[in-house]
């Protein structure tokens, strides 16, 4: 008997937006996936800059 893998998301419901888990990242239902994405690494000079510029 062989089994085969199917990715499994994990639904989460947070106010009015629905987040899916997939490949270990939450994903907003409702952002389009063909628009650009930014990576922030955490502690980095560039993130600092991000927190500071939405804290304002």
């Amino acid at each position: 008997m062989r089994l085969h893998r199917c990715p499994i998301s994990i639904r989460r419901v947070v106010g009015s937006k629905t987040f899916y888990l997939r490949d270990g990242i939450w994903k907003d239902v409702g952002y389009p996936v063909d628009d650009m994405t930014l990576d922030y690494k955490f502690g980095s000079e560039r993130y600092f800059r991000l927190v500071a510029n939405y804290l304002k």
